[in-house]
């Protein structure tokens, strides 16, 4: 039985607040919600087939990093992952379709359904950040094809999945940077360091994920006008210590949303490569505010 138009799209809204919720609560992994998110869409949808790869960009081609599947004649997803596939898929087919288009775009073999031969219909939605395309999904073989309405409800997941994306390789980035033991990393996947930004040299944020953009939005605001001012000089040392060692610094520092203070907790990451900070952060704000009070009624007596 094939869901109604309201119906898909109650789902897809439902699907979309569950991606968001686990993004900000850190219940699952980055990839065990894209896993389950393109079964999700697959059976909303009636797709027969789906898929979500993430892409990695060379200067010759691009291909699949990771490449996680539905396939409704498979009662279990296959993951498949970590560097280039050599397994065939035909995700690899669109991929080559896909390359250099930005907008999300669908086809249906309509002629030959009403023929009653083998027919087709595809949806492909790029995942684009920074103009390059990070990730991809498919969704295959809905009878009556896809069209316009679908694709703006799909949407609303999509945008929640870029989010997931763009959160994945932001921690492979942050692993990337260091050349030490697992252990030694703990904090990469620690749910307690959830506010994340990247900026370049000029101090202008050009990556954050959901957490930061719901402490303080997601414009591309320069990272010093958020700090307070008393707190600039030690960001600097914190930025100029980090750069020189290519170690982890961390400190605590004061951050201005609105009209309040917010005290994070701050891991500092030298990404060399691209000359760029990663931040991860921790607000401590109610904890931090409480000691200081015991602190200050402490040296009245």
């Amino acid at each position: 039985m094939t869901l109604n138009t309201t119906t898909i799209k109650e789902n897809l809204l439902d699907l979309r607040e569950c991606i968001i919720n686990q993004l900000k609560n850190n219940t699952n992994g980055e990839l065990e919600i894209l896993h389950a998110s393109i079964h999700q869409l697959c059976a909303f949808t009636d797709s027969k087939y789906g898929f979500i790869g993430l892409i990695e960009n060379t200067k010759d081609h691009i291909h699949f990093s990771n490449l996680i599947e539905c396939n409704s004649f498979q009662n279990s997803i296959p993951m498949l992952g970590n560097g280039p596939l050599n397994t065939s898929s035909m995700a690899n087919r669109y991929l080559k379709l896909v390359h250099g288009k930005q907008n999300a775009f669908f086809n249906y073999d309509d002629h030959q359904f009403q023929l009653g031969k083998s027919w087709y219909s595809f949806l492909l939605i790029p995942i684009i950040n920074n103009h390059k395309m990070i990730g991809l999904i498919g969704l295959f073989d809905k009878k009556g094809g896809y069209n316009k309405t679908l694709l703006s409800e799909i949407n609303l997941c999509s945008t929640a999945l870029y989010h997931v994306i763009t959160q994945h390789l932001e921690k492979i980035d942050i692993e990337k940077a260091f050349h030490v033991s697992d252990s030694s990393r703990f904090f990469c996947d620690h749910n307690i360091y959830d506010i994340m930004s990247t900026i370049d040299k000029n101090g202008t944020i050009v990556l954050s994920n959901i957490m930061w953009n719901e402490c303080f939005g997601c414009t591309k605001n320069k990272i010093l006008q958020m700090i307070l001012k008393e707190d600039h000089s030690t960001f600097h040392h914190l930025i100029n210590t980090t750069q020189k060692s290519g170690l982890t610094e961390s400190a605590i520092l004061r951050m201005r949303k609105e009209n309040q203070i917010i005290y994070l907790r701050v891991r500092v990451i030298y990404l060399k490569k691209k000359n760029q900070i990663q931040l991860i952060a921790q607000n401590i704000s109610q904890n931090y505010t409480q000691k200081q009070r015991k602190i200050r009624k402490k040296s009245l007596f």
